[in-house]
């Protein structure tokens, strides 16, 4: 059996665990020389395309020590005149040293919350936040692991800079956390089918991002064998076939992109143009459905998950526009999914049946008001988010098994980072509100309690994420860790019903099938009008079983 490195580091701690070893005194008095010097002044890495300088950093969090910060990196060259719209070039070799102690400028977008532009086309940036350089390493330590980060908002706003994505927690855990910016909206996805537009230069550049990481992260003491993609929203969707399907199958009306209900620009498939001359790489030219179902994707280990009530994010856009809930209201048929076969069409009389069905489920027949405010948060909950996710395990799960991690996060406390940016104070879990446990977000300036459950949470979180990123299990000493004192059990099964998954509340606990009664309720829908879900024979034995 070949010894890859995330068996050795797993194998190192278990070793060092059941000893009882510390980092010998020696260790830590060279690592403390090396960063007392570091922090007297600001230090150089040299890339392989130029040297860059960066800096030395105190946590923010008020725990001792710190980290070194490389912002502002250019991986691409500005992406504009007859570069705008199509895939990315790598960044060209420089002579000096240029600074990498400012973050780079956000690709052009408006803001969710303040509804300001803001960005600049030259945005091709990345940054890298280490807990130690190479010069402070011993022979026999490893290089870190790589948490490659892809921000979310909906492929339309946002940037992976530290206001949001602070580096504070994760690293602490000897992770590398790399974070980049990439095109959005119309500037990152338009496709025309043509080689000036041929869609997806977004996703094109988080590629580019990836390869100037793998090429050039062992400067900054990181492992380019072991770097992993994660993501959050439209980050997680970048790192998953199926969610980019979802986002992209959604067809918009007038009044949709008023609202801004739907998204108007997101990954699409592209045409193959060889016919046409010479263009960019295709990025996406196969129906990412077929990958999915046939196993087309990197088999590799997968953490995935959502927050108990998502669509709490659209309370905003409730509170900003009165009218918007009469208008779902008065045309119930939009709430329908793009993608289910409703052969006569979204007006007729199959349709009403359809949305009928829907209404009855959720709603129990009432009509969409301020009293029906929580059950709307779970059919958009459902339909956005949950059953794209949990169909999209059960085939991951089919081709890695043992190898996919599911989480459902209902932990309600201070640090949920969406629902306090949005100002929303009914109880639950909003979409984005996982992120104040994982990433320092210094604009909260909450003092909690060490010992609070909120401070305990965060750690939980932190130590599992981490542990994903350094062995591909969220909890490789099982209950034998005494921070976590749980297994977190993968799934070992395409069949429906038979997915185990970790619930983060106050504790954590393993349960079966997130959302059970409502996922067999798509189930039976798509079924019944779609008739390409496999496992209806599986759904039925269950029913029977449980009657």
């Amino acid at each position: 059996m070949t010894e890859t490195p995330a068996w050795k580091r797993f194998s190192d701690m278990q070793m060092q665990r059941s000893r009882g070893m510390l980092l010998p005194r020696a260790v830590n008095a060279v690592q403390d020389i090396v960063r007392g010097i570091r922090q007297a002044g600001r230090v150089v890495v040299t890339t392989k395309d130029g040297a860059l300088r960066g800096r030395y950093l105190q946590y923010k969090t008020g725990t001792a020590g710190g980290y070194y910060s490389f912002q502002g990196m250019r991986y691409g060259k500005a992406p504009i005149g007859d570069r705008r719209f199509k895939a990315p070039l790598p960044e060209v070799p420089w002579k000096g040293i240029r600074s990498a102690l400012r973050e780079g400028a956000s690709c052009p977008h408006r803001n969710m919350i303040l509804e300001n532009y803001k960005g600049n086309e030259d945005c091709l940036y990345l940054n890298v936040y280490t807990p130690k350089l190479p010069e402070s390493f011993l022979d026999e330590d490893p290089k870190l692991p790589v948490l490659f980060w892809i921000h979310g908002g909906g492929f339309q706003f946002g940037n992976g800079n530290a206001f949001f994505y602070g580096p504070d927690y994760l690293i602490q855990e000897d992770i590398i956390l790399v974070t980049i910016n990439y095109r959005l909206g119309a500037l990152g996805f338009l496709n025309i089918g043509t080689p000036d537009a041929p869609g997806n230069a977004g996703l094109k550049d988080q590629v580019l991002a990836l390869k100037w990481v793998h090429d050039n992260i062992d400067v900054f003491g990181g492992d380019p064998n072991e770097i992993t993609i994660g993501g959050q929203s439209a980050g997680s969707a970048s790192v998953n076939p199926q969610q980019i399907v979802d986002a992209s199958s959604k067809t918009l009306t007038e009044e949709d992109a008023k609202n801004n209900v739907g998204l108007a620009f997101v990954p699409s498939m592209e045409m193959e143009m060889d016919s046409l001359g010479e263009h960019d790489a295709a990025f996406l030219t196969e129906d990412p459905r077929k990958i999915l179902t046939e196993g087309k994707f990197n088999k590799v280990p997968l953490l995935i998950g959502y927050n108990a009530n998502e669509a709490m994010l659209f309370l905003r856009r409730f509170r900003k526009d009165k009218t918007l809930l009469d208008k779902y209201e008065n045309d119930f048929n939009r709430l329908i999914p793009t993608d289910l076969n409703v052969t006569q069409g979204r007006n007729s009389s199959e349709a009403n049946l359809v949305a009928d069905r829907i209404r009855d489920f959720y709603l129990g027949g009432r009509p969409i008001s301020q009293d029906t405010i929580e059950e709307m948060i779970f059919l958009l909950t459902d339909e956005m988010f949950v059953r794209g996710m949990t169909n999209a395990v059960k085939f991951h799960a089919k081709f890695t098994p043992n190898a996919t991690f599911v989480y459902r996060f209902a932990y309600d406390g201070a640090l949920g980072l969406y629902k306090r940016i949005l100002n929303v104070n009914r109880p639950g879990i909003c979409h984005g509100d996982e992120l104040g446990y994982l990433f320092y977000f210094g604009i909260f300036n909450v003092k909690l309690d060490p010992l609070s459950s909120e401070i305990i949470t965060k750690q939980r979180m932190v130590k599992m994420w981490t542990n994903f990123v350094k062995y591909g299990d969220p909890t490789p000493l099982g209950n034998g860790d005494e921070s976590l004192s749980i297994k977190w059990e993968p799934v070992k099964t395409m069949q429906p019903y038979q997915i185990p998954y970790l619930d983060i509340t106050n504790k954590l606990e393993m349960k079966r099938n997130p959302e059970t009664e409502r996922m067999e309720f798509w189930d039976d829908l798509y079924e019944q009008y779609n008739g390409d879900f496999m496992y209806l024979t599986e759904i039925v034995k269950n029913k029977i079983k449980n009657s």
